[in-house]
């Protein structure tokens, strides 16, 4: 039997080395391999992944790399096994024991990976929600910090206005009052000067009624 890296382990004459690592810079999933020879990506093999019911969750994730030697090193085994590569290396041959291969290998990889991938998962959605709620808590305070910006501001705007239209009653007050002012004097001026008139006409009458008594 052989293989497989994280540790699970299976039969059929396969050894298996896919394991879960960070997404690869070239993209390149797990693949099988026949003696060391590059055989097609798993997730591209139709024999393989018509019998996997996680071809997407698993084999087309970008996150699962490596490979999967289907054939030993050992050349008297060579070209006995139930996982032949046809010619052109993307398939394998419709032999006896395919099926059945290919289920050992599924029993033996996919429940580490499947196990693998969701604990990935949790801990990117973990990161995630934790950068959410700084971003989060960081835009609150941005906003926050705002209203309280333009809170003073708006009290600032409040008092300078109070303070303009009190300099504006009082500097009114003043001019009605000087106004005003001006007023009783024109009033006691006209005054004197009825007076003063009244005080004339009344001389001259009198200067007149003692010129007819003589």
């Amino acid at each position: 039997g052989g293989d497989v890296k994280g540790g699970a382990s299976g039969g059929a004459g396969t050894s298996a080395g896919a394991v879960l690592t960070p997404p690869p810079l070239d993209e390149r999933g797990a693949r099988f391999f026949a003696g060391g020879r590059r055989i097609s990506a798993c997730g591209a093999t139709p024999s393989f992944v018509k019998e996997s019911l996680n071809r997407w969750t698993v084999w087309a994730n970008p996150q699962v790399v490596g490979y999967i030697d289907i054939r030993s090193n050992n050349k008297e085994s060579r070209g006995s096994g139930p996982l032949q590569p046809v010619i052109t290396r993307d398939e394998f041959k419709n032999t006896r024991g395919r099926k059945a291969a290919y289920a050992a290998l599924i029993l033996a990889v996919e429940e580490p990976l499947l196990e693998a991938i969701d604990s990935a998962n949790r801990q990117t959605s973990e990161k995630s929600l934790v950068k959410l709620e700084s971003v989060l808590t960081q835009v609150l305070a941005d906003v926050a910090d705002a209203e309280r910006k333009e809170a003073r501001a708006r009290a600032r705007k409040l008092k300078a206005d109070e303070k303009l239209r009190k300099e504006m009653e009082r500097e009114l007050a003043e001019q009605q009052r000087i106004a005003a002012g001006g007023a009783v004097e024109e009033v006691v001026l006209e005054s004197m000067y009825d007076g003063v008139s009244i005080e004339l006409d009344a001389g001259r009458q009198a200067d007149e009624d003692g010129g007819e008594g003589e």
